[in-house]
């Protein structure tokens, strides 16, 4: 826990997550921790920290990574888009990876866009990412 700075490991600590799958019922997290686009590199570390996606369920830091994801969100930092459809590599299987990510893609808005096409074009990426890539796709054309 000790070798990510506040307010990033205070992520580690919020345990389970708060609020439904949709982005609209997320904490807003950035208010109440304090996050600006200076933490950004951190964050997508911790997003992508294999030591929390494959901890101990039972414990609070097994959220910490759906919690990075959606400070990036609010955060609209769409350098994360690229690192977050990678994890699809090693946890397709994900729920909240798969559910999760249409949500963040759709929050960072049009400007992932260039960022998702070669991912959609990679016969060997997961199905299921270029499923949740579709949708937040279809969620920036409704919101724009």
């Amino acid at each position: 826990m000790t070798d990510y700075a506040p307010p990033v490991n205070q992520l580690l600590t919020y345990g389970k997550l708060k609020g439904s799958y949709r982005f609209e019922s997320w904490p807003d997290y950035v208010h109440k921790f304090g996050f600006t686009t200076d933490h950004v590199p951190e964050l997508i570390r911790l997003m992508t920290d294999k030591t929390y996606w494959e901890g101990d369920s039972g414990q609070a830091e097994i959220w910490a990574p759906c919690h990075a994801w959606r400070v990036l969100a609010q955060l609209k930092a769409v350098e994360a888009a690229a690192p977050l459809l990678d994890m699809f590599d090693d946890y397709e299987d994900d729920d909240f990876l798969n559910e999760q990510s249409t949500e963040v893609l759709a929050a960072i808005g049009p400007e992932v866009l260039p960022i998702v096409e070669p991912f959609l074009q990679r016969e060997d990426f997961s199905r299921w990412g270029k499923n949740s890539i579709v949708l937040g796709i279809n969620k920036i054309a409704e919101q724009y």
